[in-house]
């Protein structure tokens, strides 16, 4: 049996018509930049196409608004190098530090990811407080380096230019542990089979994917923001809906066990109401 862990949708914004559509002179597309190894959020597909759920938010704003986009899938540090630089004009979206704030300016959020970290199975780790002497694997320039240095200094890290590349990592036994968000190790375990190899800890951390520009940029924050504003609920939910991920967190044999003693004590129940009733 295969649940689905359905990614937590925040800040769904109300039917089109409460703001005016952004204006844009349309001379050229707008440059959104994101990963390119992040999946099920942002990655490559078998023809290099862009692909995930940040993929489809910005298509879908895109054709709510009217304004078309270029969807670029790079390295990480490259995704924040561009929209610095003047070469990208948004970036999809990240978590909020207030590092970042200092070179960029936020809108507000479109999704929420759970973080946490995995670790092999077999290791004596039972929360975040005993990883003292464990490597663990992050994403170069993400979030959770400066979480790390900031919650726990003590706490060895090594960086990759891609999450992928983490998980691959992990995988070959480079390193015993990774944090990222949840959704993307469920998938890359998953699709791998390595998913019953590695146990997860509780949540890290919690927060929402915001769109990001270059700081100081109000004339590409306002329309960013306005365009966020029109987009219809419903579509929203669809959008999120098609990146739902299944993944075998309880073994079916199990499953059939509880079904069976339901079906036990269903039936229990009807045969002493029919007793009840007999008397």
């Amino acid at each position: 049996m295969r649940f689905v862990l359905v990614v937590c949708l925040v800040s769904i914004r109300a039917e089109a018509g409460l703001a005016a559509a952004p204006e844009w002179d349309g001379a050229r597309p707008l440059v959104v930049v994101h990963s390119r190894n992040m999946p099920p959020l942002s990655f490559l597909g078998a023809y290099g196409e862009p692909k995930g759920l940040i993929v489809d938010y910005w298509e879908l704003w895109s054709r709510v608004n009217g304004v078309p986009i270029k969807m670029v899938l790079t390295d990480w540090v490259e995704t924040l190098r561009m929209v610095r630089d003047g070469e990208a004009d948004i970036h999809g979206g990240m978590f909020y530090t207030r590092e970042r704030a200092r070179e960029f300016d936020f809108e507000g959020p479109f999704v929420d990811m759970d973080s946490a970290v995995a670790v092999r199975k077999g290791l004596p780790v039972r929360s975040m407080a005993d990883l003292k002497d464990v490597t663990l694997g992050v994403l170069a320039g993400g979030y959770a380096v400066q979480y790390l240095r900031d919650v726990y200094p003590d706490i060895r890290q090594k960086p990759y230019k891609g999450t992928a590349q983490v998980v691959q990592a992990a995988l070959r036994g480079e390193i015993d542990a990774l944090l990222t968000e949840r959704v993307t190790l469920v998938h890359l375990l998953g699709e791998a089979g390595k998913l019953d190899e590695f146990r997860m800890l509780d949540v890290a951390y919690r927060h929402g994917i915001r769109p990001v520009v270059a700081k100081g940029n109000r004339r590409m924050f306002e329309l960013v923001k306005k365009g966020m504003e029109v987009i219809p609920g419903r579509a929203l939910e669809r959008t999120y809906s098609r990146w739902t991920i299944p993944t075998p967190s309880v073994p079916s044999w199990l499953i059939a066990l509880a079904s069976l003693a339901l079906l036990i004590l269903v039936g229990g129940v009807f045969f002493f109401l029919f007793q009840f009733r007999r008397r």
